[in-house]
Formats: structure tokens, C-alpha cells, sequence
């Protein structure tokens, strides 16, 4: 580090802060220290554009570990948003007027289950 701060005062005082700061850009430990975090914050942006939460980058570090992956029926695997699936009616009401009642009852709400409702069952 001391090696690197003197060629950066000898690159200030020949280059001015450009020179100074080549100087300190290119020293061989700062690429390293940067590497690894830099690296890390792009692959948690491709993630999320892509729709992957990543609880924490522990998780990134862990997945060449992995070797069996087990899912719950508790909502672990599911699309972006709920939907319709089907619609039974019981006493003498048709699909149509049970999903009109429903749709009544959640016409001001906004939360996803509501818009499941108001979009309907999906074909």
C-alpha cells in the first residue's frame, strides 16, 4: 500500500489528480478487493430481472453445494400472480352468477386474490 500512495504522490506531483489517481486505480489489490463484491451485486441484478428472490448472497455462494432441491405444496412454487383456476357452484347457482357474486364483494379491493376474482377463471 505504501509503494502504491508513493508512485501516486510522484504521479500528482508530475500529472496532477489524474495521474494520481491512475496510479491508485491500477494497483494490483484494488481489482481483487473489488472482484468479489462487484461480482456478486451483478448476479443478484440478473436474478431479479429475471423474477429469482435471493434471500442473501450466502445463498449464491452455497447453490455449487446443492444437489437435491425438495418443494412444499404450501405456495413454494406459484405464478407471478394468483388466478381463477375453477369456479363450483352449489345450490342452484351457475359459475357465472357465483363468480358475479364474488366479484361484487371484492370490486374495491386491490390485493391479489381480489384481481384473481375480478379477472375471472383463466381459459
Amino acid at each position: 500500500m505504501i509503494p502504491t500512495l508513493a508512485v501516486g504522490a510522484i504521479g500528482m506531483a508530475t500529472m496532477g489528480p489524474v495521474g494520481a489517481v491512475a496510479v491508485l486505480n491500477s494497483d494490483l489489490g484494488t481489482g481483487i478487493r473489488m472482484a468479489a463484491p462487484l461480482a456478486m451485486l451483478s448476479s443478484l441484478s440478473v436474478c431479479a430481472h429475471k423474477g429469482i428472490l435471493v434471500k442473501d448472497g450466502r445463498a449464491l455462494e452455497n447453490m455449487s453445494a446443492i444437489d437435491t432441491v425438495l418443494f412444499d405444496k404450501t405456495g413454494t412454487l406459484t405464478h407471478e400472480r394468483p388466478e381463477v383456476g375453477r369456479i363450483t357452484a352449489m345450490s342452484g347457482l351457475s359459475r357465472e352468477r357465483v363468480l358475479q357474486l364474488a366479484a361484487a364483494a371484492e370490486r374495491k379491493f386491490h390485493h391479489p386474490i381480489a384481481l384473481a376474482i375480478l379477472t375471472g377463471p383463466r381459459s
